[in-house]
């Protein structure tokens, strides 16, 4: 497994590794509204949107994309790891790699919005909750998640 820069040949998949968990992750207890608006959200044109001159990295095995992260200033934003490979230190990795990313940018803080199924992983990564997060979708779909800040050091 190595981590790299997201490229444009990327943006496809990682649209599809995105929209799949979407999909599979039934934790989240997402309506049909909130995942149809979330996957709106996810094609490969805003995909590209959203990394395109921001820190986007990915994780891969061979040519699979098995995870993704951005940081975007001091907010990480786009980390998702493939629903079928949680449990394996994959998110754990990306998060390793941001963070010295970040304190090489002489960042001091991170903060994140959490979707419901995320919460354990941060918290275990020390991320402190810090409240309620409202993500307004371009499709007027607020999707409520938690606002999670982590102080580097």
């Amino acid at each position: 497994m190595r981590i790299r820069k997201v490229t444009p040949k990327d943006y496809k998949k990682i649209s599809y590794l995105i929209q799949r968990n979407i999909e599979q992750i039934r934790e989240n207890k997402y309506t049909k509204r909130e995942t149809s608006a979330w996957k709106k959200a996810n094609t490969p044109s805003k995909i590209k949107e959203k990394m395109q001159g921001n820190n986007s990295f990915i994780i891969i095995e061979g040519n699979k994309i098995l995870g993704t992260i951005t940081l975007m200033d001091n907010c990480i934003r786009t980390f998702f790891v493939d629903y079928r490979q949680r449990g394996k230190g994959i998110g754990s990795k990306l998060f390793e790699f941001i963070e010295k990313h970040a304190k090489k940018k002489k960042l001091k803080k991170l903060w994140l919005s959490s979707t419901p199924s995320a919460l354990k992983f941060y918290k275990k990564r020390g991320y402190k909750i810090r409240g309620p997060y409202k993500f307004k979708t371009t499709w007027d779909v607020i999707i409520n998640e938690t606002k999670m800040e982590k102080v580097l050091k």
